[in-house]
């Protein structure tokens, strides 16, 4: 009995696409740089926040703060 399908196996040995070496190294490298600079934006935003908030609570303490003179 014949099932009418026939199956035909090509084996590949290269690769379809080529990509060029040095474009997967410059997408790495600028990759990890953009996300170097976005943690650094987000340090700088939270700290300054808390510089702040930090600055704000001495201002008011300085303010409250009843001087004696020494005498």
């Amino acid at each position: 009995m014949c099932s009418g399908f026939h199956l035909y196996l090509v084996p590949f040995t290269d690769c379809p696409i080529k990509i060029p070496l040095w474009l997967v190294v410059l997408v790495v490298v600028s990759g990890i740089v953009v996300i170097g600079l976005i943690a650094l934006g987000i340090w700088k935003v939270v700290t300054n926040i808390h510089d702040r908030r930090e600055f704000a609570k001495f201002e008011k303490e300085k303010q409250q703060a009843r001087w004696e003179s020494v005498s």
